[in-house]
């Protein structure tokens, strides 16, 4: 809904979208509320899923593919950028 809300505001002509300031802090404040229990919850459900005694195997991979493969996307971006101008 958010991703949506704001592409509506990027068409000229429009008076719908993100199309001030404090719109987009509405926006993230929804945003930072809804993520937490989401991330929270599936979190929960990986370790329900993981088998016994390989919790810190499974948690790990986990943790590496949510959040420290982040990088991986700007960095390839910004690569390609260099690359070809």
């Amino acid at each position: 809904m958010i991703a949506a809300w704001g592409s509506i505001g990027l068409f000229p002509g429009t008076t719908l979208g993100l199309k001030q300031g404090g719109e987009l802090m509405i926006m993230a404040v929804v945003l930072g509320l809804a993520i937490g229990p989401f991330i929270a919850h599936s979190r929960s459900i990986m370790a329900n899923l993981i088998p016994v005694g390989h919790e810190a195997a499974l948690m790990g991979i986990y943790e590496v593919s949510d959040k420290g493969s982040s990088f991986i996307g700007p960095l390839v971006f910004s690569g390609l950028q260099s690359l070809t101008g």
